[in-house]
C-alpha cells in the first residue's frame, strides 16, 4: 500500500473521530431547566445538525482533493496510461524506423495492398476487411 493511501485513510479516521467527538459533546442539560424547553431542544437539534453537516461538508472536500491528488500522482501499473488510455512520454526518445522506403518497396507494398483487397479506387491503403475507405470513403476494391 502507498504512503500516500495510508494518509488518506488516517485523514479519514481523523474526521471520524471529529464527527464522534461532536456528537458526543452535545448536551441538553441547559434544556431541562429553561423556560422555553421546546424551543431550547429544538434549537439543540438544529445546531447538533449543522455540527454534523460541517463536519461532513469538510470531510467531503478533504476527500476529493485527497482523491484527485491520489490520482495525479500515482504510477502507471503494467502498461504506461491513465484510465486505460495509452499516453506517450514526450521525453523518451523514439525507436527509429529506420530509412523510409524507396519507390521500389512502395510500389512492392500497393501490389501485396491491392491484391488482399486494401485498396480503394483512389489508391488509399485500407486496413485489412475494411468495406469503405479510411481517407476518401469510397468502397474498397475486391481482391484479384
Amino acid at each position: 500500500m502507498r504512503t500516500f493511501s495510508k494518509v488518506i485513510i488516517g485523514v479519514n479516521v481523523l474526521m471520524l473521530v471529529w464527527l464522534i467527538a461532536g456528537l458526543a459533546n452535545t448536551s441538553d442539560s441547559g434544556c431541562s431547566t429553561a423556560t422555553y424547553q421546546d424551543a431550547c431542544q429544538t434549537g439543540a437539534d438544529i445546531g447538533r445538525a449543522a455540527g454534523i453537516g460541517i463536519v461532513l461538508f469538510v470531510a467531503a472536500i478533504v476527500n476529493v482533493i485527497l482523491g484527485v491528488l491520489w490520482m495525479v500522482t500515482r504510477k502507471p501499473e503494467g502498461n504506461p496510461g491513465t484510465f486505460g488510455l495509452a499516453v506517450s512520454n514526450p521525453l523518451m526518445p523514439k525507436p527509429d524506423p529506420g530509412p523510409p522506403p524507396g519507390p521500389a518497396e512502395r510500389a512492392r507494398a500497393a501490389v501485396v495492398a491491392r491484391e488482399e483487397g486494401r485498396m480503394c479506387p483512389s489508391g488509399h491503403e485500407n486496413r485489412p476487411g475494411a468495406l469503405f475507405c479510411d481517407v476518401c470513403g469510397s468502397k474498397v476494391l475486391e481482391p484479384f
